[in-house]
């Protein structure tokens, strides 16, 4: 129960999202774990609404042919938001499983270092999810 009572969303997670997707990207969460325990999370943290009314799935490992850091989780993220992977953007918190998989996946990446944990990671880095620019 206190892992659950922990969930929290950040306040630059909704701001990011809407700005990501009224710049006319699509949007979606690639997260590793169980789709339902997932769907439970957003909807816990209040994010489910906003995902919903965005057109933006949420893609667990547990309904893809692999989990992040695979390449094939990537690319059925991508087919399945209909982008190239190319042309996308993967912003996470984990260093190996979001940003190093994604770049080998040939996917662009943002690491989120919240607490400055990777300072030498070599890889394009944010605080906070305020800090993206997003164009179309």
């Amino acid at each position: 129960m206190g892992y659950q009572a922990a969930w929290r969303a950040f306040g630059d997670a909704t701001r990011a999202l809407r700005r990501a997707a009224a710049a006319g990207l699509a949007v979606g969460v690639l997260t590793n774990g169980d789709a339902v325990r997932q769907r439970r999370k957003t909807e816990a943290v209040g994010l489910a609404s906003l995902l919903d009314g965005l057109g933006a799935p949420v893609l667990a490992s547990s309904a893809l042919p692999a989990a992040k850091p695979d390449a094939r989780s990537y690319a059925a993220a991508c087919d399945r938001l209909g982008v190239s992977p190319a042309t996308t953007l993967m912003v996470g918190d984990s260093l190996v499983n979001d940003v190093r998989g994604a770049l080998d996946a040939g996917l662009a990446a943002v690491l989120l270092d919240r607490y400055d944990e990777h300072p030498t990671a070599g890889v394009r880095r944010v605080r906070s999810l305020d800090e993206l620019e997003f164009a179309a």
